[in-house]
């Protein structure tokens, strides 16, 4: 039998990785949902991020008609909500939940959240169910246990505010 060389080596521990931890790479790209990962760090990112430009300075003005047509609707979205829909939500959402041995009392998970606005109509898709659940959690009806500022369509869980 000949004997084994450094480069041989290299080449059988090559071959091996692509040919037998192929599912390994195919599970990393395809299978892990991106938006479960990124969304936490892109927050996070534009949080630290407030560096304005001289474009956004320029919009400001823009931006503030804008802004109080938006704080109009989240209000009249919220009132909406705690007028007819908030008592109904909380008894078919809210329950006492365990999450990395730590117990959260009366809390509901965002993506439970999307499907009930879903049910009752509140919503089309359950990408303007997040944006209506973002308005309640703008609106200070709702909020993230952990004090994060966006409501997502994933497994965070959130809490009534009374």
């Amino acid at each position: 039998m000949e004997e084994m060389t450094g480069i041989y080596v290299m080449l059988l521990f090559l071959d091996e990785t692509l040919n037998f931890g192929q599912e390994i790479f195919v599970f990393v790209i395809f299978g892990l949902e991106p938006r479960r990962f990124l969304a936490p760090v892109w927050s996070g990112l534009k949080r630290r991020n407030k560096l304005k430009t001289v474009a956004s300075l320029l919009s400001l003005t823009e931006a503030g008609d804008e802004n109080k047509r938006n704080e109009q609707t989240v209000d009249h979205t919220c009132e909406q909500f705690m007028m007819f829909y908030m008592d109904k939500c909380i008894r078919d959402l809210v329950c006492d939940r365990k999450w990395q041995l730590k117990e959260y009392r009366d809390v509901f998970c965002g993506n439970e959240m999307v499907d009930w606005l879903l049910l009752m109509g509140l919503a089309r898709d359950r990408s303007q169910a997040e944006k209506y659940g973002q308005g309640l959690l703008d609106g200070g009806i709702i909020n993230h246990v952990d004090g994060r500022k966006d409501f997502h369509d994933q497994p965070y869980f959130y809490s009534f505010t009374q």
